[in-house]
């Protein structure tokens, strides 16, 4: 897992290249965790990105379904890394409805990260 500064996941990037880059964190994200830790039960990275992209013909379920799904993920990804698990998925949630979700799920992910 890499270790990623927050405020460039949750503004800086995302600005400078037009919204792509959070496509790619999302990507990247999964992957990683997917490979990390395959135990955890998060989904495909692909699957989460298009999950992204066409998450509107399901009104939206769809992303909910795997956004809850990454956040388990994290929380067992914390527990194999030997830590108390952190992650709250209401928190979460909450926060990316008002637009401070990366700063927290990359806070988590960089948890894990530190650990290896």
């Amino acid at each position: 897992m890499k270790h990623r500064n927050i405020l460039a996941v949750w503004l800086g990037l995302p600005i400078i290249t037009l919204g792509i880059y959070g496509l790619v964190w999302i990507y990247k994200i999964h992957d990683e965790i997917r490979t990390s830790y395959p135990e955890s039960g998060a989904v495909g990275a692909g699957n989460a990105l298009c999950s992204v992209l066409f998450g509107w013909i399901t009104l939206g379920i769809w992303p909910l379904v795997v956004l809850i799904k990454f956040g388990g993920a994290i929380a067992e990804a914390q527990r194999r890394a030997g830590r108390q698990p952190s992650f709250s998925q209401g928190v979460g949630i909450l926060l990316l409805i008002f637009g401070f979700g990366p700063l927290y799920y990359q806070n988590e992910l960089n948890k894990i990260a530190t650990q290896r």
